[in-house]
């Protein structure tokens, strides 16, 4: 399980108004609370689901402009995941969460350029999404 610590000093103020679609897939629930709660404060408009298999069919409704997914989870594989999200969303960007100490290795090998190793804090999170998005 990962946890993720807010703490109100860290934590970014939005400077600008933040609009955008983001899809979370993770399987620990508290954690997808915490992100889908601090994005939706920022003003981003988000979705969280709990598997990949959950996210595939939501892509056919909405275009996320980032998607942030865990790397461990059961079911469906990172890799089947991203063929059908590139296929359906070819300008989504994504940000990989994972506690594993191979995460440069992990998101290279899924051309996935963004990545967060877990533990994280919010504030590094927004600012992934900044720099994926920019």
């Amino acid at each position: 399980m990962s946890k993720i610590e807010i703490k109100e000093s860290t934590v970014l103020k939005p400077t600008i108004e933040r609009h955008g679609n983001i899809l979370v897939i993770e399987d620990d629930t508290a954690t997808a609370d915490a992100i889908g709660s601090f994005l939706r404060s920022e003003g981003f408009s988000v979705r969280c689901v709990s598997t990949r298999a959950d996210a595939v069919p939501l892509l056919n409704s909405v275009l996320y402009d980032v998607i942030i997914m865990d790397f461990m989870m059961p079911g469906m594989s990172a890799a089947d995941f991203m063929v059908e999200a590139r296929r359906r969303g070819p300008t989504s960007r994504f940000v990989l969460m994972t506690a594993s100490q191979l995460a440069s290795h992990q998101s290279a090998k899924l051309g996935i350029g963004h990545w967060l190793s877990k533990p994280f804090e919010l504030d590094e999170l927004l600012k992934t999404i900044e720099k994926c998005c920019s």
